[in-house]
């Protein structure tokens, strides 16, 4: 294995293991959330109110966060931020184990919360896209962006199993958030931000896409918007990450409350949407390799969820062999492309700007794209709670509005792309016509020499 294998492989384990952790944490308070609710006596609403701060900070942090990873050095930004997120949900911890009941308290600590969390994902993909070629992008990072579904299920199995054992809420996240601390530690200690000089030479690298960075020139957020496809995507994935987030979290309560499935078995289902999210990133990132654009693959993927959709609203208790089945096929549909729009396609948006005017964008477009989708996930939470109060099939008719709405952001890409296989199959014929003529030239000249 040469240096270069090594460095990209420690990249990949370190930057995959700081979005592990850091989805470990939310889960884990997730997991505590009915314990919360009895010891602390927070009601639903209130727990509600915490995860909307947190998303609406997220989201917002995003954008800023974005920057400061093209301002500064991304490690150091991502590893402060995470070192910043564990100390803030220590004091919330700390807080219930001096039994403050009061949720006014609270709050605010979860904006903050919101707001440190939001550099990791920019930051990492930024790195990542830095550390890996276009050509091997869409599958490596299509393995990699799995870490969030990874973490989920870290998160959830280890507080299942403490709270089984009899182990408090409070300890059970300080578990997780120790390893947030380790883990950011050991990503600032290790990993660089930039491809050593020397390793580009290496087989297997291309010096034109991976590069060392001399120097750093941010891009502007209003210029990082220009950028072709930044407007369309990151419109496109707030309706996707509204619709996964919006599954994610209400799926539970829709599998008891309106099909009466509970214990194991809506256990089985929840963690299929998951499992389903794994396989269909990893596919959707080889997949995209194999196409000449990554929008070849994103459109017919969410044109497919409308009929997985509508499936799902039909489903009854008389049927749970069918949620088997659709369930794991929306997570792959939905939690694939969440996971494959805000990792390959950010890099490679932020790639193209990068190689184009050697200026600093991955970072930025990252977070535009992901504090996009942070948008559109808090807005679904709020309107998929309401509308669930009305019937469960205006929320699935909505997410099938919102999936329309997402296909038509995505024909001024299609379009932009048959443009130019247009203008580059006319380029083709053009000079192989160029070519013919002057070999009819020669053979003309040669017969009158003859």
């Amino acid at each position: 294995m040469n240096r270069l294998v090594k460095s990209q492989l420690i990249v990949f384990i370190l930057s995959f293991l700081c979005n592990l952790s850091r989805h470990a944490v939310l889960e884990s308070w997730i997991m505590a959330k009915p314990e919360v609710n009895q010891t602390l006596g927070f009601s639903s609403t209130w727990l509600g109110s915490f995860d909307m701060v947190f998303l609406m900070c997220y989201a917002a942090g995003n954008f800023i966060s974005g920057i400061l990873g093209d301002s500064y050095p991304v490690v150091m930004v991502v590893s402060i931020s995470m070192l910043s997120a564990g100390g803030v949900f220590l004091i919330i911890i700390l807080l219930a184990l001096l039994n403050v009941t009061h949720p006014g308290a609270y709050i605010g600590f979860f904006g903050f919360l919101g707001f440190f969390f939001s550099a990791v994902w920019p930051g990492t993909v930024a790195i990542m896209g830095t550390w890996f070629s276009k050509g091997s992008r869409g599958k490596i990072l299509g393995l990699w962006s799995a870490n969030t579904v990874v973490g989920n299920i870290v998160g959830s199995q280890v507080a299942a199993g403490l709270y089984a054992e009899g182990v408090s809420w409070e300890y059970v996240t300080v578990l997780m958030v120790s390893l947030l601390v380790l883990v950011a530690v050991a990503f600032w200690a290790t990993v660089d931000d930039k491809v050593d000089s020397a390793l580009i030479t290496a087989p297997g690298i291309s010096p034109r896409e991976i590069q060392a960075i001399p120097e750093r020139r941010r891009i502007p957020i209003r210029q990082a918007c220009m950028i072709p496809g930044v407007i369309f995507y990151s419109l496109t994935y707030s309706g996707i990450k509204m619709m996964n987030y919006g599954l994610m979290m209400w799926l539970p309560y829709f599998l008891e409350k309106k099909i009466g499935v509970k214990g194991e078995k809506m256990g089985l289902m929840v963690g299929s949407y998951d499992l389903g999210g794994t396989i269909g990133t990893i596919i959707l990132g080889w997949l995209s390799d194999k196409t000449k654009d990554r929008i070849l693959v994103t459109t017919p993927v969410i044109v497919l969820t409308i009929p997985l959709l509508f499936c799902l609203k039909l489903g009854t208790s008389d049927t749970l062999w069918y949620f088997f089945i659709l369930i794991p096929l929306l997570g792959a549909a939905l939690g694939g492309l969440t996971c494959f729009i805000s990792s390959v396609v950010a890099a490679d948006l932020g790639q193209a700007k990068a190689n184009a005017n050697k200026e600093e964008a991955k970072a930025t477009i990252a977070g535009i794209v992901d504090g996009s989708g942070g948008i559109g996930a808090s807005l679904g939470q709020f309107i998929i709670g309401a509308l669930q109060e009305y019937s469960w099939d205006a929320v699935f008719n909505f997410m099938i509005m919102v999936c329309i709405f997402s296909i038509l952001w995505t024909v001024p890409i299609m379009q932009s792309y048959y443009k130019r296989s247009k203008n580059e199959y006319e380029e083709e014929e053009g000079g192989d016509g160029k070519y013919v003529k002057q070999r009819t030239d020669i053979e003309n000249n040669n017969n009158k020499i003859i």
